[in-house]
């Protein structure tokens, strides 16, 4: 069995070491080591003039309760460029499994459950689909309003994965 992200990970308090460059008042709560460690990144970096947690508020249509819900990206940030230019970023912090649609594009299938036993693994593997091909659909709602908002605004968008981490706001 894999990690549960929302069970299996460090969770806290980030305490900002350079308040002068935090934007908002919320407080930065990070839900795993590594949201941790890019929490302590943008806060140490030079380049980093200043960044919030949750900072900006983004409206979109949400495909599951078909209404319009509020989402809160993780990170806005104002990065000083090697050229001396400061661009703006807008981070969504996520394992790569939540990034992509499930592995399986198609629901389990149910292998003549002969037994109780083998039934009750086949509802768990449906529920478990079901449960990834929501969530996915509920992130590329999600994502593509920030998409939006971020070309009206002159902000770079980045969905921030374990794959990705490398040149972050190049």
């Amino acid at each position: 069995m894999g990690i549960n992200y929302k069970k299996d990970t460090t969770k806290g308090h980030y305490k900002v070491l350079h308040p002068e460059k935090y934007l908002g008042n919320k407080p930065t709560i990070y839900k795993s080591k590594w949201e941790l460690q890019v929490f302590h990144a943008l806060d140490v970096n030079p380049y980093v003039l200043k960044w919030g947690y949750e900072c900006i508020e983004i409206y979109y249509h949400h495909p599951l309760y078909m209404n319009m819900t509020v989402y809160y990206p993780d990170i806005f940030c104002h990065v000083k460029m090697d050229s001396g230019v400061v661009k703006q970023f807008l981070v969504e912090i996520k394992p790569q499994k939540y990034v992509e649609m499930p592995t399986k594009p198609t629901p389990p299938k149910n292998k003549s459950a002969q037994t109780a036993q083998s039934a009750e693994k086949y509802r768990k593997r449906m529920l478990k689909y079901q449960s990834d091909v929501r969530d996915f659909m509920v992130n590329t709602a999600k994502w593509e309003a920030a998409e939006k908002w971020c070309l009206k605004n002159n902000v770079k968008w980045r969905i921030l994965t374990e794959k990705n981490t490398t040149n972050l706001f190049g």
